[in-house]
């Protein structure tokens, strides 16, 4: 896959509140849009990703979530990094291909 044009839309409380986005340690409802294709990604830190997998297998018997990006923590300049790199690599650990 080529160079393809991208944006990320986030909820606004990342750039509105940063301290408690990054301190909720994961960012649900954004949308990594490629050449006009709507990708829903979350973004989690370990340690959160790490809480809500325990969580989910214990009461669950399972961890299951789409398009999941970690960062190191919930800060736009990670989430952008993280997007870029994957970018960078073709798209295929969102597209699946």
């Amino acid at each position: 896959m080529g160079a393809l044009e991208w944006s990320i839309q986030v909820a606004a409380y990342l750039d509105e509140e940063p301290e408690m986005a990054e301190s909720k340690g994961w960012l649900g409802g954004s949308i990594v849009l490629i050449d006009g294709r709507r990708i829903p990604v979350t973004f989690y830190d370990p340690a959160r990703l790490a809480q809500n997998v325990e969580a989910a297998v214990r009461t669950r018997g399972y961890f299951s979530e789409g398009a999941l990006v970690v960062v190191p923590s919930i800060t736009r300049a990670n989430i952008e990094k993280a997007v870029a790199a994957i970018a960078e690599q073709g798209w295929s650990e969102l597209l699946g291909s």
